[in-house]
């Protein structure tokens, strides 16, 4: 069974089931699949609303999380747009794991845009300013989860990965072991999102990023976790400016961050294999050639 596999079926009438009863004040429901993940079922409603439903226990526990930070995030000015959770239902008897809906964030997912270099280079600066503003929100409450999948334990994640490392491309294994050994993020938390790459950013019509979406993940930790995305989704010769719009960072946290674009890679090409997802598999080659390749032209580190 794969890590992915739902433990409940989520099909439309089960989703319109669900959120008509759920949500009564929405009326008349026009429902439209927008696609399944790891975790979730995605539904837009009534053309406005995005609804996820957890189809696994490990989605829905990152559902009740992401909810709750959310709404401290979005009293925030952030750079970029988020989804603001209006719309949440508990576990209850007749399902059971919570139900988020959001105003649809308008624009589509980077996956799916067929991207020249120039055109990716031109969203640097912006992700650099917005990773910069979420790693300042202040992380001084009750309920900041930590890295409790060891997300960012750079020998713990080297030693779960033996068995795929032996179908990686070659050098892959010896570059990710050396990579291993980088010093471990030992300064101050920050607020990440834990989980950023192209199918969590949204693209406008001008082929700028404006949002970014799926925070199931977000948690307090090391944020060289975000900081990859550089390596994820930038050419080299954006990370220039994606630094000095971030303000720089340390040789070891930019190490760190490609061992975590290096990791990402690793599941999110197994997964897209197995799906057969075309737009995933061509962002899974662009990551690859920069975390192979992206030594050259070295970026300029604070």
């Amino acid at each position: 069974m794969n890590a992915w596999t739902p433990d409940i079926p989520i099909d439309d009438e089960i989703a319109q089931r669900l959120i008509s009863s759920k949500f009564p004040e929405l009326g008349s429901i026009e429902l439209q699949f927008i696609g399944a993940g790891w975790d979730n079922h995605a539904y837009l409603v009534n053309r406005s609303l995005v609804f996820r439903i957890p189809h696994r226990k490990l989605g829905a526990d990152l559902m009740a999380n992401e909810c709750v930070v959310l709404d401290r995030l979005n009293r925030h000015s952030l750079p970029l747009l988020i989804p603001d959770p209006q719309y949440v239902t508990p576990p209850a008897s007749d399902f059971p794991y919570p139900i988020a809906g959001y105003p649809l964030i308008e624009g589509k997912t980077a996956d799916s845009v067929l991207w020249r270099d120039s055109e990716r280079a031109k969203s640097a600066k912006r992700l650099g300013a917005f990773l910069k503003a979420l790693h300042r929100v202040d992380v001084d409450v009750p309920f900041a989860l930590g890295d409790e999948l060891k997300r960012a334990d750079l020998p713990f994640r080297f030693a779960k990965l033996e068995e795929r490392l032996k179908s990686a491309p070659p050098g892959f294994a010896a570059l990710l072991d050396k990579l291993s050994k980088t010093s471990l993020h030992t300064v101050a938390n920050v607020w990440v999102h834990g989980d950023l790459y192209a199918r969590h950013l949204v693209v406008d019509a001008s082929s700028m990023i404006c949002g970014v979406i799926d925070w199931g993940d977000v948690h307090v930790g090391d944020p060289a976790l975000d900081i990859a995305i550089a390596w994820m989704f930038l050419p080299p010769n954006s990370w220039g400016a994606f630094l000095d719009a971030y303000g720089g960072v340390d040789e070891d946290t930019w190490s760190r961050a490609r061992f975590r674009a290096m990791t990402h890679w690793l599941y999110i090409s197994e997964y897209a294999a197995a799906q057969a997802d075309e737009a995933l598999l061509r962002e899974c080659e662009f990551v690859l050639r920069n975390v192979m390749e992206g030594d050259q032209p070295r970026p300029s580190c604070a």
